[in-house]
């Protein structure tokens, strides 16, 4: 049956074609004779024999559906019917082309397989993933037609050397609104001796903007432009590694040459062609996974869509399907920098500070009353640490020279020894797709004001991300990104349901200080809460609250913070309809080991403005991992104020999914 069924279709085949040559001849014999030459009718032109009997075979084969067809061109099912991912009018072929793979398609079908010309050539060369899929579907005499000979294509294929390819995250940066999530790339490796030869396929948004806030607002309503780069990895590497410090995973994929040829020609396709870059969905990550499902399209990455997709979420996705051969650790120049300062005593340390200050040369702590091994890391992290100071610019080319070079020195007369300052030497971390999910839900149930039988259960979700208290494993120690976190909760008592907070933005960064690398902390919240107003009533208002101030680490506190802070709020219950505070908060957040983690703080306002009054508060809160995405929450809170004299605690299960 299946040889009878092949026979009849190429029986059609060949039947449809003949119709067509005849169409065609007919056309052009009959036409000048029936008035109805090109030029003068208002008809399209007849299509070539070949034309026809491929827009034949595409209808037969349904390829307007078939799923690399989509792949090639973005194409994502939305309530509205179909449209592709991508904006740039030059990407399409058909008016609609857009929103319509039908029409795309036979747009596609006619430019690159019709009658041999300058203008065939340039398609084909334009869109070589396309043609050389279609030649492949297509058969008949679509088959028939030649490679594309592109001499542009050819050389920057010769250039890259596309033999396999790497999946790069690197972490958050909590100190810009680009990076807080962390971003992906692609690395192309060929056939360099170094990856740092490699090439980087990154996409992003085209900006000049230097204002933080700016980008976020215009990210978030899709006011840029995204496009592919590709770049030398070595400048990325500088670029995230030394500048930015910021730790970098690489995943290498067991993509065959075949398949990364498959993903370089789509890449050639989409290189210089733009979509409109979307902060919590079309961001840095979501095109690359069309890219590796353009060089094996069983991956599946894409189908999927979720209402915003985080770097993260495509690491996880990428390892989640097999692709993934293995992982390595690429740490930044603050972390080799603290993880040498760690290892080394107060002592060590005051000689470091001591040759930074040029208080001592080089060569002064060659004579130094110390071991080998504490002379060793003395000018290890002097060496990291001139050349991080460099590359942001806080010393001139001149002094890093002279302290880079005579450290170089005296550190070759101490000869290899110890751990050395290679990447090996520093244990690398948790991967980041062995952390929790991303999205949280919780169930808990608690009693506020005992007196008053103030029992109550509470469903929380967090669409994203991490807080201080989860799980520290594939994150960052003192770093918090929450959005769009919300409470609800039922008093059985007054049998009511209230929101008894929706953050929108929850965002807080506690970067631990040392002798050397000294950043600020800070903090910024914005969204509704619940305020406790006389007789027992609550309202609603509209909370604004920052603050800045310092970090220490230590391994007996763990990260132990203080901060200044300034609060306003606004609704309908207070007092002229507002309120203005300020104050600061202190804290220890302190790891138990992998499983229990506290959260000990207080926090103490003064609103001098509209109310005057103070408010103090503290919280104890502690959290127990059962399993990477389950945990349990008791969280007691003490709260003084003008209205409000309560103890409230609350016991909660949290899923992360």
């Amino acid at each position: 049956m299946p040889l009878l069924e092949s026979r009849a279709r190429s029986s059609l085949s060949a039947f449809f074609c003949g119709v067509a040559r005849v169409a065609a001849w007919l056309w052009v014999t009959c036409g000048p004779w029936c008035g109805a030459t090109a030029a003068a009718s208002s008809e399209p032109p007849l299509d070539s024999p070949c034309v026809a009997n491929a827009l034949w075979r595409a209808q037969q084969e349904n390829l307007q559906a078939a799923r690399y067809w989509r792949i090639l061109l973005h194409y994502q099912r939305t309530p509205f019917g179909t449209k592709s991912l991508i904006d740039d009018p030059g990407f399409f072929l058909a008016g609609d082309g857009k929103v319509n793979p039908g029409s795309e398609l036979e747009a596609t079908i006619r430019a690159l397989f019709g009658p041999e010309g300058p203008e065939t050539e340039e398609a084909r060369c334009r869109f070589v993933a396309r043609y050389t899929w279609l030649r492949e579907q297509l058969g008949g005499c679509a088959s028939d037609f030649p490679e594309p000979r592109c001499p542009e294509f050819e050389e920057w294929m010769q250039a890259l050397e596309p033999r396999s390819v790497t999946l790069i995250f690197v972490s958050s940066n909590i100190n810009s609104p680009a990076s807080m999530f962390g971003h992906d790339l692609l690395r192309i490796d060929g056939g360099q001796e170094s990856a740092l030869l490699s090439h980087a396929v990154n996409y992003s948004a085209l900006t000049q903007e230097t204002s933080g806030f700016a980008f976020a607002f215009k990210g978030l309503f899709g006011l840029y432009k995204g496009y592919f780069t590709i770049v030398p990895y070595y400048e990325k590497l500088k670029q995230y590694g030394d500048i930015h410090q910021r730790d970098i995973w690489e995943y290498r994929l067991d993509l065959t040459e075949q398949e990364v040829r498959r993903m370089m020609l789509h890449l050639w396709e989409v290189k210089e062609i733009y979509s409109y870059y979307y902060f919590l969905d079309e961001n840095c990550s979501y095109p690359i996974l069309y890219l590796l499902e353009a060089a094996r399209p069983s991956l599946h990455l894409t189908d999927e869509r979720r209402l915003w997709v985080l770097p993260l979420d495509v690491v996880k996705a990428v390892v989640g399907s097999g692709v993934v051969e293995d992982a390595s650790f690429r740490p930044s120049k603050t972390t080799r920098i603290g993880h040498i300062l760690r290892r080394m005593d107060r002592k060590a340390q005051k000689v470091a500070v001591a040759l930074i200050r040029g208080e001592i040369d080089p060569e002064a702590v060659l004579e130094a009353p110390l071991t080998e091994e504490e002379k060793r890391d003395i000018l290890d992290v002097i060496l990291e640490y001139v050349q991080y100071q460099y590359v942001i610019q806080e010393i001139t080319k001149e002094r890093y020279l002279d302290i880079f070079l005579e450290a170089s020195h005296a550190r070759s007369t101490l000869g290899r020894g110890g751990q050395g300052r290679g990447y090996s030497s520093i244990p690398a971390p948790v991967r980041p797709d062995r952390g929790h999910l991303s999205r949280r839900v919780g169930v808990g149930t608690g009693v506020r004001e005992f007196d008053k039988g103030g029992l109550f259960q509470e469903v929380t979700l967090r669409p994203a991300y991490h807080d201080l208290l989860d799980p520290d494993e594939g994150f960052i120690q003192g770093y918090q990104i929450s959005l769009f976190s919300a409470a609800l909760r039922y008093y059985f008592e007054d049998e009511r349901v209230s929101l008894d907070h929706l953050d929108i933005l929850d965002v807080e960064s506690l970067v631990g200080r040392n002798r050397l690398i000294d950043p600020f902390s800070w903090k910024i919240k914005t969204g509704l809460v619940q305020r406790f107003l006389p007789a027992g009533r609550q309202t609603l208002v509209y909370q604004l609250a920052a603050g800045f101030g310092l970090t220490y680490r230590s391994e007996t506190f763990g990260l132990a913070y203080a901060m200044p802070e300034a609060e306003a709020n606004g609704g309908k219950g207070l007092e002229d309809s507002y309120s203005i505070g300020l104050g600061g908060s202190v804290g220890i957040l302190k790891p138990f080991g992998p499983l229990w983690k506290v959260h000990l703080y207080s926090r103490s306002v003064y609103y001098p403005v509209a109310e005057s009054y103070p408010s103090f508060e503290i919280g104890c809160l502690q959290r127990v991992r059962v399993t990477t995405n389950n945990s349990l929450i008791l969280d007691v809170l003490a709260r003084r104020t003008r209205q409000d004299n309560s103890l409230e605690i609350k016991l909660s299960w949290n899923v992360y999914f």
